[in-house]
């Protein structure tokens, strides 16, 4: 658990992008899900090559990780998620159009990709 105030990164799951036109909708749930901060605790996992704390999220006893997924406002990032719930989450979520997942497919550009394109890098983490 964190001691003080961080930034955190939810482990494997990132907000819909700016291109998803859904990172406010993502934002929004994510505020909602954890309100003013009161019982949300971090399970801290790892730390990033950026130094930022990786780890899954709690607003009380809600995963907010897997909420998010759940809702359709997050991609479980597969290159360093191994966690078959969230995965499964996401499908349940594709399948019934939630979220970014209700976008046309030319729409919905994964964080990862986007951040690569930004920077000229055509190589993308594998899917």
């Amino acid at each position: 658990m964190l001691a003080a105030p961080s930034r955190v990164v939810a482990i494997s799951v990132l907000l819909a992008s700016l291109l998803s036109g859904l990172a406010a909708w993502a934002a929004d749930l994510s505020g909602r899900v954890v309100g003013l901060a009161d019982g949300v605790r971090v399970t801290v996992q790892d730390t990033d090559r950026y130094g930022r704390t990786v780890g899954r999220v709690y607003a009380g006893p809600v995963d907010v990780n897997a909420e998010m997924v759940r809702q359709g406002t997050a991609w479980v990032y597969c290159q360093y998620s191994r966690d078959a719930e969230l995965l499964r989450l996401e499908t349940e979520a594709r399948t019934a159009r939630r979220g970014l997942w209700a976008l046309p497919e030319a729409q919905r550009t994964p964080p990862w990709e986007w951040r690569a394109a930004e920077r000229g890098n055509t190589l993308q983490p594998p899917r």
